[in-house]
């Protein structure tokens, strides 16, 4: 797939899992003063062992982005959406987005979700930039909110 000049998304093979985990890790960084990301908890064994369900995105030969995308019930979710503090705002992130999307439309589902948290008001801007809009909380009295976009056929 296609992301933009020179920048290429595919799906993640089990060999991803080291530098997926680099990536996270720096991706997620910053955020750990403030709390910590579910993402730092990931090993790489649990990347690889779901490494079909893992979007990578490439910038020539470094792998400088990634996201989970995955299917739940009627909906599509994704998670983990990282780009490397050093290619960030180059529209990496929203083509990743846009992967994800392409990837539940393709299987027929009607709508994206990612819990974001609450927090963090440049993801909940991020998203709704997007076309996301608020659903709920994730979990009452919880972090975070599930935004969610509907998808035109």
């Amino acid at each position: 797939m296609q992301a933009a000049r020179g920048v290429t998304i595919r799906a993640a093979v089990a060999a991803d899992a080291a530098a997926l985990h680099a990536l996270l890790a720096a991706a997620y960084m910053p955020f750990r003063a403030r709390f910590v990301p579910s993402a730092s908890r990931l090993e790489p064994a649990e990347i690889a062992a779901r490494a079909a369900d893992w979007l990578v995105l490439e910038a020539g030969d470094d792998v400088v982005g990634c996201v989970l995308s995955e299917r739940e019930d009627d909906f599509w979710t994704f998670s983990y959406l990282a780009v490397r503090p050093d290619r960030q705002r180059r529209g990496y992130g929203g083509a990743l987005v846009e992967a994800a999307a392409a990837q539940a439309r393709a299987a027929g589902r009607r709508a994206v979700r990612i819990a974001v948290r609450r927090e963090l008001a440049e993801n909940v801007r991020f998203f709704r930039r997007r076309g996301f809009r608020f659903e709920g909380e994730l979990t009452a009295g919880g972090a975070h909110d599930i935004y969610r976009l509907d998808l035109e056929d």
